[in-house]
């Protein structure tokens, strides 16, 4: 379940997770961003969650807001203190870093933490030997497991974990699998998180025209090859996301529970 972005309190997400939490027994993972928060309002979000039965946190860096809004999040956090508080005449620290919301979650509460992983590296990154390393400073501050961005082939998922694994990070790495609703929209979201798309995805997709039923079939069919593949390389969880096209999820996750000769005859 996503959360507000730049620091800002969600109330819709809060109130969709209380509902998912009251009409569901399936458990609830909530996303949770950091950066520009304090650590007080950070406990009290988390105390939030946990009073609505919540106890999985996604923990994200979050946008990196300029410095002038930066400023305006430590300017609003400071004017909420106690007037005859030390800290209001003085800088509030906010916390910056994926890192810093893990421990603070590992010391605050005995919560799951999952954490996001960039198998082409994370934009921002210079390399990625260095986007593994903060990866691993991720892992080994408390997060259980990470959830990858989205990739179209195996390789750059499976080559990127062997990476991992080579400069000692053991804890289960979750892929994340994107069925593409929208070739157009997917490609516009993969330059901005520095995600590869295939030339030959596109003329596929392309192909399909108008035809939606062939563009949805289309994308079960890949997205479902792609975790299969996966699969016989020893990859039991998947991280499946929807961008609000939660049918496609559903779709391929049924036809994930299917024997490979049924949906491949389909």
């Amino acid at each position: 379940m996503t959360w507000g972005a730049l620091g800002a309190d969600n109330q819709p997400s809060l109130d969709v997770l209380r509902e998912l939490g009251q009409e569901s027994h399936l458990p609830v993972a909530a996303h949770l961003t950091c950066f520009g928060c304090t650590e007080a309002n950070l406990i009290r979000r988390l105390t939030a969650f946990q009073a609505m039965g919540v106890n999985h946190i996604v923990a994200l860096r979050g946008d990196r807001p300029d410095e002038r809004e930066l400023a305006r999040l430590e300017r609003v956090a400071r004017a909420k203190l106690p007037i005859d508080s030390e800290l209001r005449r003085n800088p509030v620290k906010t916390l910056k870093h994926a890192e810093e919301l893990v421990a603070l979650i590992k010391q605050a509460s005995g919560m799951d933490i999952s954490v996001a992983a960039y198998p082409e590296a994370h934009p921002e990154s210079k390399d990625m030997k260095t986007d593994l390393f903060y990866l691993k400073s991720k892992l080994d501050a408390g997060a259980s497991r990470a959830l990858t961005q989205f990739f179209f082939k195996p390789e750059t998922f499976l080559q990127w974990r062997d990476q991992a694994a080579s400069i000692g990070i053991a804890k289960p790495l979750v892929p994340g699998i994107l069925p593409i609703h929208d070739i157009d929209r997917v490609q516009v979201f993969a330059r901005r998180c520095g995600t590869f798309v295939p030339a030959s995805i596109v003329k596929q997709f392309e192909r399909c025209g108008n035809n939606a039923n062939a563009k949805r079939e289309l994308a079960l069919a890949f997205s479902t090859q792609l975790c299969e593949t996966l699969q016989q390389e020893g990859v039991d969880e998947f991280h499946i996301y929807t961008l609000n096209q939660s049918s496609l999820a559903y779709d391929l996750g049924k036809r994930l529970r299917q024997p490979v000769a049924e949906h491949a005859a389909a």
